[in-house]
């Protein structure tokens, strides 16, 4: 059962998110926030071009800010995201959230 609502929780929360004013894709980014660049995420196995751009800025931020506070606030530890994200986000709607990153920290 827990397996199935965790599962279950971008499609519950999305609907959850209709009801937000003032922030109408809210619930696309709830959604596929789970989704990966390769297709294999959840809850939809959606792939890069299929993602939103909104949702892509989001998941790249998000797990930018994951990785960097697991591995430490240093130049070698920007570069080092930088150079796994590259492998991973350089595709479709990653494309340009994940140029912005690289610009952003002028690399």
């Amino acid at each position: 059962d827990e397996q199935e609502e965790y599962l279950s929780h971008p499609k519950s929360t999305a609907e959850v998110a209709l009801d937000f004013q003032g922030f109408p894709e809210s619930e696309f980014i709830i959604l596929q926030h789970h989704e990966l660049p390769s297709g294999q995420g959840f809850p939809q196995s959606i792939n890069s071009h299929q993602i939103t751009a909104l949702s892509c800025v989001s998941i790249v931020a998000n797990n930018f800010v994951c990785e960097f506070s697991q591995k430490g606030v240093s130049k070698t530890s920007i570069s080092r995201i930088l150079n796994t994200f590259t492998e991973t986000y350089d595709t479709g709607n990653f494309k340009k959230p994940l140029a912005s990153l690289r610009k952003f920290f002028k690399t």
